[in-house]
């Protein structure tokens, strides 16, 4: 328990970081490595972006860096990188504004969009006027399974739960369980001293585990079923819900005017729907069996343009 224990807040503990900026230079701390001195009286812009990470705990890697111009050089030096997109796109605008140097943005799908230091804490829809290619992508994908509803000056996004890879996901679950419960009685009667006094009990809680086994596919399929998830664009928040059957069971929501980026984020095989303040972000996903991430894509989009048109109307 003990060396379990020990190893995990050595784990923890690496992955924080202190990040110190002053106009000439930028100084990273991080536990159990070498202290990093970068001279930034030279920089002339911050760069975010992500590369996928290939391997069996494959997704974005986020990575900022400064862009050196020493006798036109033009090197960059990096600073750090993660695979959590909120710590380094923080430290990235944290970076622009205080060396009052432009950021550049090429994370973003498309091309690489340059922001001045003093619009970085601009709400989304008055950099989409400043950075028309902020909007993203606008054509829907083939198989999209995402309901749209438009109501005056309000926009909904809606979709399910039930789709076959969640199904599937169920219903593998439950062969599973019912194997593990099938060889038991046999290995059991098979085991000896102390191993085999677990046969009366086996026998008292076998018809329990059994009708688990039976109840379980029966009460998931009926919660993917009933599940929905609802994204609300209006001129006083941007929502999004979960609800069972039409009851809620979550709901999270942030002003229009705070919300500063809307984006996908892929990390261990999970694509995400990010709507990002400097507050809170909202995450949510989609379980669609093709194009998921095109569908993903599609969202941010209509939330990105209703957020624009909001704030032109």
């Amino acid at each position: 328990m003990f060396p379990a224990l020990l190893v995990f807040l050595i784990w923890y503990s690496t992955q924080h970081h202190m990040v110190l900026i002053t106009p000439n230079e930028v100084t990273v701390k991080r536990f159990l490595k070498e202290t990093r001195r970068i001279p930034a009286s030279g920089a002339t812009r911050v760069v975010l972006e992500a590369e996928e990470e290939k391997g069996i705990l494959h997704g974005d890697v986020w990575k900022v860096s400064l862009l050196l111009d020493r006798e036109g050089s033009g090197r960059s030096v990096s600073v750090f990188q993660d695979t959590t997109q909120m710590a380094v796109r923080s430290l990235a605008e944290r970076l622009s504004k205080a060396l009052k140097i432009p950021l550049e943005d090429r994370a973003f799908e498309g091309e690489p969009i340059v922001f001045s230091w003093e619009e970085l804490d601009f709400p989304l829809a008055r950099r989409v006027k400043a950075h028309p290619a902020l909007l993203g992508k606008g054509m829907p994908p083939e198989y999209p399974g995402v309901r749209v509803s438009r109501t005056g000056s309000e926009e909904s996004l809606s979709w399910g739960a039930a789709t076959f890879p969640v199904i599937a996901q169920v219903l593998l679950t439950t062969l599973a369980f019912l194997v593990f419960l099938s060889s038991m009685p046999f290995l059991v009667r098979e085991a000896e001293g102390a191993a085999g006094q677990l046969l009366p009990w086996w026998q008292k809680g076998y018809p329990i585990l059994k009708g688990f086994t039976i109840a379980f596919p029966i009460v998931a399929i009926l919660m993917v079923l009933g599940w929905r998830n609802t994204i609300t664009i209006s001129k006083k928040e941007v929502q999004f819900s979960e609800s069972l059957w039409g009851l809620p069971v979550a709901v999270l929501s942030i002003p229009p005017e705070e919300v500063e980026e809307v984006g996908v984020h892929h990390k261990h095989w999970a694509e995400t729907l990010q709507i990002i303040s400097d507050k809170r972000i909202i995450s949510c996903r989609t379980y669609f069996p093709r194009n998921n991430l095109d569908t993903l894509h599609w969202i941010a989009y209509e939330i990105r343009r209703a957020l624009s048109e909001d704030s032109s109307s």
